[in-house]
């Protein structure tokens, strides 16, 4: 007998990766980073939070630095545990980056760099 299960809006997340380029206190999009393609729902279990650091942990390592993005979707359909279709996205689109050790937000991220290239030109280092 096949299951479906029908999601409604943010119930379904995707999670992406992509290179990046931060330029001008900008983040660009590059090239997808496949490893960390990925998608929850509450159904799969554990927090959508410790999934995501959990499939960095797994995928991603020192060398690596990508954006990676956690997205709402407005719907989704599973059948037989098996993604079929999902819907566009919807708001409360989170955006991190893995630093080469660990997650942190856009904003930690930058101040980091903006700190390490002040400490350089002053001359700290």
């Amino acid at each position: 007998m096949t299951k479906t299960i029908n999601l409604g809006k943010a119930e379904f997340f995707t999670v992406e990766a992509f290179q990046f380029e931060f330029e001008d206190e900008c983040f660009y999009e590059g090239e997808r980073c496949e490893d960390v393609d990925h998608y929850w729902y509450e159904q799969l279990g554990g927090t959508l939070d410790g999934f995501v650091k959990e499939i960095c942990d797994m995928n991603l390592t020192e060398d690596d630095h990508v954006m990676v993005r956690v997205i709402p979707r407005r719907w989704a359909t599973i059948v037989d545990n098996e993604v079929e279709d999902y819907g566009d996205d919807c708001l409360g689109i989170e955006s991190y980056i893995w630093n080469g050790k660990e997650l942190v937000s856009e904003e930690e991220y930058t101040e980091e760099l903006l700190h390490s290239y002040s400490e350089v030109t002053s001359g700290e280092m």
